[in-house]
């Protein structure tokens, strides 16, 4: 490639003796600086159509569910990526509201065990509805960027007995 700009190193200041002096910088041609422009031009341009937004997310994804069963009136943990503020968890027919991240941590895995999951890991905690009856219940995740992928939980047993 050759060059299409030279810039003198040379300096008037003795705090900066070797700062570029810009008024040096001499191009070779007007239509060599016009090619170079448009170059540039386009290279960015190409970026910018290939660029998505930064707050563009996907929909989320449940990974687990932590313990895979539980009876009613328990805590469980979903674990997966891609929660946001305002989820809302899906139980069957049932759906709870505004469901917070509880934890989200940086998961670096290896090579090879596919039941690690690379990335921001998250977690929510809900409460099970303590008037829900046992059995199997495919659980969602929705938010404001779509809808979760289904994992399956088991609900068994009896709620426990409330607290005195």
């Amino acid at each position: 490639m050759r060059i299409l700009a030279r810039l003198r190193l040379r300096s008037t200041s003795t705090a900066a003796p070797n700062k570029p002096d810009i008024s040096a910088l001499s191009l070779a041609s007007p239509k060599k600086l016009a090619a170079l422009l448009t170059m540039i031009v386009a290279i960015s341009l190409a970026v910018l159509a290939n660029a998505q937004p930064s707050s563009a997310q996907s929909a989320p994804v449940i990974y687990s569910i932590e313990p895979t069963s539980a009876p009613a009136g328990e805590q469980i943990t979903i674990v997966g990526r891609d929660f946001s503020i305002g989820n809302t968890v899906h139980l069957g027919g049932k759906s709870i509201s505004d469901v917070s991240i509880a934890r989200s941590v940086g998961m670096n895995c290896v090579q090879g065990n596919s039941a690690c999951h690379p990335g921001i890991n998250q977690s929510l905690v809900i409460r099970l509805p303590r008037d829900a009856t046992a059995g199997l219940y495919d659980v969602s995740v929705e938010n404001e960027n779509g809808v979760s992928n289904i994992a399956t939980f088991s609900l068994i047993g009896t709620p426990p007995a409330p607290a005195r």
